[in-house]
């Protein structure tokens, strides 16, 4: 966890005890994320800095400089060799582990305001943005491009419509599909706060403070699921090995709730329509 303290805790799981207590930042952390074999912790803070530790001795790895922000958000890739970090400064970087004494970073640059959040792929290759600006985008992690975005109308968008290689369609009055360059919906109506690929990358999830959390298919460009409700928020996306996403986990005050993901994933389904499940917080 990460505090307005400048420190980096670890927790032991089972026990809730404190196992370390890292001190690095000169400024609050804002963001945290472990590797997937529990080894390192990447830390983005306040200061501009993300930092790279070591959870077994508690030691400071490595410090990344380069954003000219707060750093709000931090991933770190499944072979341990790439972290993501976004900024207040409106970009997002991808660095490298080149070298033992050195780690290069690719700058991407297309948000129009703070970057919030950050997700890379199971497989390293894309990583999944978003911002105040209230867009969704999906880049090339090798080599930075940007390859959709929840805002754009030229092939290279993510909405509701049907999608081809001219923009996105919709059908005329003898149903004959023609280019709609005014989809109604192509993004979210406020912040994006949390994104997540699925396992197999062909899903992306999405969450916004225009409290809707939508599921957008990769391949075909398009919205599949939303699900809105009031002081609703993405908890996580469940997704089983190598598949999309069967179920969305969300917060409403103090109540999670499981939502089950269309099993048609060819047409949006709109509306907070009852959950599966529903956990509620026990009074103290």
């Amino acid at each position: 966890s990460g505090g307005n303290d400048a420190l980096v805790k670890i927790w032991e799981g089972d026990t809730g005890d404190e196992v370390w207590s890292l001190k690095g930042h000169s400024h609050a952390v804002h963001a945290v994320a472990i590797s997937e074999d529990g080894a390192r912790i990447v830390s983005g803070s306040f200061d501009n800095t993300v930092k790279i530790w070591d959870v077994v001795t508690g030691e400071e790895v490595r410090t990344l400089s380069g954003h000219a922000g707060h750093v709000l958000s931090v991933a770190i890739s499944a072979d341990g060799r790439s972290v993501v970090s976004g900024s207040r400064d409106n970009t997002v970087k991808i660095w490298e582990a080149g070298s033992a004494e050195r780690w290069q970073a690719v700058t991407l640059r297309g948000h129009q305001s703070a970057v919030w959040c950050v997700a890379v792929s199971a497989d390293g290759t894309r990583v999944v943005t978003g911002s105040d600006d209230k867009l969704v985008k999906i880049w090339n992690a090798v080599t930075g491009e940007q390859i959709l975005s929840s805002g754009e109308h030229n092939g290279k968008g993510l909405c509701k419509c049907k999608v081809d290689e001219y923009g996105c369609l919709e059908e005329d009055d003898d149903r004959k599909p023609i280019v709609n360059p005014g989809c109604p919906v192509t993004a979210h109506l406020g912040c994006v706060t949390r994104v997540k690929f699925s396992d197999d990358g062909g899903q992306v999830i999405s969450a916004s403070d225009d409290n809707t959390v939508r599921v957008w298919d990769v391949a075909s460009r398009t919205q599949v699921r939303e699900l809105a409700g009031d002081d609703f928020a993405l908890v996580d996306g469940l997704s089983e090995k190598h598949k999309k996403f069967r179920h969305v986990v969300t917060s409403c005050g103090d109540t999670l709730k499981i939502y089950r993901v269309a099993k048609n994933q060819q047409h949006a389904e709109d509306g907070a329509t009852a959950p599966v499940a529903c956990f509620k917080a026990p009074d103290r």
